[in-house]
Order: C-alpha cells, then structure tokens, then sequence
C-alpha cells in the first residue's frame, strides 16, 4: 500500500515537474524513505498486533461450530459451543420442528423440540461435550463434538 502512494505520488510529480526536479525528489524520499519505511512497518505490525487482540477467540467461541440440515425446501441449522446450544429453522415455510439433544456434564437430555427454534443454556455456560440436531422427529442427526 505503502509502495503504492509512492508510485502514484511519484507519477503525479512527472506531470507537474520537470524530470530533474522528479530525480532530486526521487533522491531525497530515498534519503528519508529509511526512517518513512521504518514508521510504516511500526504501523502496520501495531495494526496487526490490535487486530489480533481485537478477533482472537475467547474459549468458548474456540470450540463453537454450526452444521446445516435441509428438509424439503426448509433450511435448519444446529449451533453450539460449550455453554449454548441451539436448532432453528432459518429458510421456508414447513411446519416441522427443530430438534436438540445436548451431552452436558456426562449427562445426556431427551430430545426437545421447538417451532422455529429449541435452546439449551448449560448453567456457567460451560460443561456441553457434544449436541445432536436434526429437523424433524425421524430426520438424521448431526453430531456437533466438544
């Protein structure tokens, strides 16, 4: 990006300047251009450090993942990381309900059933190994692991 100004800075000056005057100014941004490349480099790698801390994952989010369920001409979708879980309808106009049984704490649930949607939030939003979702009673299920 950096080497891009500097091109286009450098084209612009041509059309404004004689090409004497493009050399000596060529000379003289080399002179500084140390000390400019120096800053830049500093910018850009606070810019990724920040970055960095601003996206990375809490545990949580680590662990968390989605599985997409198609039924004639409905769109589900099963959620969890380990603290939440969830299956909802998110496209069409079906009737059928969206299914969810979670392992939590060794423990593993009925399975429960919801129109558009069914949620189960462990206590401390921790301690789900693994949730099953599907998009009707007698539909396959999708395995999300822990």
């Amino acid at each position: 990006m950096v080497a891009d100004i500097v091109r286009t800075t450098t084209i612009r000056m041509r059309h404004l300047y004689s090409e004497d005057d493009v050399k000596n100014g060529a000379n003289r941004l080399r002179a500084g251009g140390m000390i400019r490349r120096s800053a830049a480099m500093a910018a850009v790698s606070a810019g990724a450090f920040v970055g960095a801390i601003l996206i990375a994952p809490t545990a949580a989010q680590a662990h968390e993942q989605t599985v997409f369920l198609d039924r004639a001409g409905c769109g589900y979708y099963g959620w969890s990381n380990h603290g939440q879980a969830e299956t909802a309808r998110y496209s069409g106009s079906c009737s059928g309900h969206a299914w969810l049984r979670v392992n939590w704490n060794g423990n593993l649930s009925s399975w429960t059933h919801g129109l558009p949607s069914v949620r189960f939030t462990a206590p401390g939003l921790s301690g789900i190994a693994y949730s099953q979702h599907k998009s009707c009673e007698t539909c396959s299920v999708s395995t999300i692991l822990h």
